[in-house]
């Protein structure tokens, strides 16, 4: 009778939930909070705890493997489904200039100032570069690069006809950044074939307004130095460095493994934080 007893014992324990078996699944990212996300299946909605390198994003389309429990749902492995890339990346709201360039991963923070609604993107492209976009009520209005040259799409999206062939822009080889103000002057920065930094800014009528170099007289760190100490503070994955006349600007996963641009001053001392959202 013992025999009997431990024997249906034992059945019962391994038939129940603590022997969780693999389970597959696709469906939509419908919100992503954290280290988790809302993922619509033809099963129903599922509350999905995201895998440590997965960062899916809304509209998304994915394939899933794991354990489920109810309406909630351990991924060991999430994906993006396949031929959705470029479509989910649409679906998340990034226009077509944006899109075009496939990213790989996108963080995102919204901003409402007096002169609309601006949408900031920092993106990482397939060959690893990482990229900042602002759009202004749906409209490209600013791209940084991480040191690379700004792709060609953006510049042509970004610049009036006829002003990409201005021969002030002969003296800069590599476009980093474009920023189109509100009233339609146009700045821009990049490097010339010594590698020294050159700003020049337009009119919008296309007329120069300033040509100027820059020399290396900053208070602030050196690049390298200032990505040193933001390791050591504990900062990863830093991109985007950007350097200031008394700070250094950079995107970064801070200690918790949150993503983040923090601001370092010239004395080595984090000054700011703000999150963005995967």
């Amino acid at each position: 009778m013992r025999q009997i007893v431990t024997a249906a014992v034992l059945a019962a324990v391994l038939g129940g939930p603590a022997l969780a078996q693999e389970t597959r699944l696709s469906g939509t990212v419908a919100e992503v909070f954290g280290r988790q996300a809302i993922v619509a299946t033809p099963e129903g909605r599922l509350l999905v705890t995201l895998p440590e390198a997965a960062a899916p994003l809304p509209g998304q389309r994915v394939e899933m493997s794991g354990e489920r429990q109810g309406a909630t749902f351990r991924a060991r492995r999430l994906e993006a489904a396949s031929g959705t890339g470029a479509a989910a990346i649409r679906a998340a709201g990034l226009p077509a200039p944006l899109a075009a360039l496939q990213p790989v991963e996108v963080l995102t923070r919204h901003d409402v100032g007096r002169h609309g609604r601006d949408v900031i993107h920092v993106m990482r492209l397939p060959d690893g570069t990482w990229l900042r976009a602002k759009t202004r009520d749906g409209r490209l209005i600013e791209a940084r690069s991480d040191g690379a040259a700004l792709p060609e799409p953006l510049v042509a999206t970004l610049l009036p006809p006829g002003l990409g062939s201005h021969p002030a822009l002969r003296r800069i080889s590599r476009i980093v950044e474009i920023d189109v103000k509100p009233r339609g002057e146009i700045e821009m920065e990049g490097l010339d074939a010594e590698g020294r930094r050159v700003e020049a800014e337009f009119w919008p009528s296309g007329e120069l307004r300033k040509l100027e170099y820059e020399h290396s007289r900053w208070r602030a760190p050196s690049l390298p130095a200032a990505r040193d100490r933001l390791e050591a503070l504990g900062y990863r994955q830093i991109a985007l460095l950007k350097q200031g006349p008394r700070h250094v600007d950079a995107i970064a996963l801070n200690p918790y493994g949150e993503p983040v641009e923090v601001r370092m001053n010239a004395e080595g001392r984090v000054d700011r934080e703000r999150l963005w959202h995967r």
